[in-house]
């Protein structure tokens, strides 16, 4: 069973343009993001909830420096993003279908609960700018 990793309140932005089939993204920062792999959700800069476009990357390494090897389209389809796009470590529905499958009870009152206060708790963001400090918390969740 894969492991995937998750942090909370990890954002970034894209350091540069993508395209829809490439298999790198370079991003601004990985100070928090979570060991490899883990998913990041892709959304304009900007884009309220919920987006009208996103994309769901399955991380499955470092390349180099800030730039990371990508899995396109786990969730959503595969785009051209542009330079300063969101790249938000969350929840995707990919994963919660791989623990139920592996058999693991999600409550989902509390898996929203959860995700709400996850995408609107203060924290700095990746410009560093933002409300107080966050502290990173790290988890393993196993997907069959």
């Amino acid at each position: 069973m894969p492991q995937y990793q998750a942090a909370d309140n990890f954002v970034t932005t894209l350091a540069a343009p993508a395209t829809s089939s490439q298999t790198t993204l370079d991003l601004t920062t990985l100070t928090g993001a979570p060991a490899y792999p883990f998913f990041l959700t892709l959304t304009a800069a900007g884009a309220t909830f919920p987006p009208s476009a996103f994309e769901i990357v399955k991380v499955t390494s470092l390349s180099s420096g800030t730039t990371v090897n990508v899995t396109r389209g786990a969730g959503g389809t595969a785009q051209a993003w542009s330079s300063g796009d969101s790249a938000r470590n969350e929840f995707p529905a990919a994963l919660a279908n791989a623990l139920m499958q592996a058999g693991w009870p999600l409550d989902w009152s509390k898996l929203a609960s959860y995700w709400f206060m996850a995408n609107t708790s203060p924290g700095s963001n990746a410009s560093g700018s933002g409300g107080s400090s966050a502290s990173i918390m790290s988890r393993t969740i196993v997907a069959g």
